[in-house]
């Protein structure tokens, strides 16, 4: 009789208090650990991510300036063929 008391308490406080639900301490620090190795894991990526966008900024800037050469060089030739003609 003592027994089901105690089981019927038991059974109660799971029920009333969510203990199913009840995270414990390995709990968390697995759950500490997976979102250590997720951070990461972004941290690779963004670091990544910030390196292709370098250098993708490097070869506009480049092309851009090429461009610019081209155009002032024409602009020049230009220019002096009409005081030569």
């Amino acid at each position: 009789m003592q027994k089901q008391a105690i089981d019927s308490a038991i059974g109660l406080a799971e029920h009333e208090y969510h203990l199913e639900d009840v995270a414990t301490k390995p709990d968390l620090k697995a759950l500490e650990a997976g979102l250590k190795h997720d951070i990461e894991l972004l941290r690779a990526d963004t670091k990544r991510d910030i390196v292709e966008t370098k250098a993708d900024l490097i070869r506009w800037v480049v092309g851009v300036r090429l461009l610019h050469i081209t155009i002032i060089t024409a602009l020049l030739l230009k220019i002096d063929n009409h005081f030569n003609a």
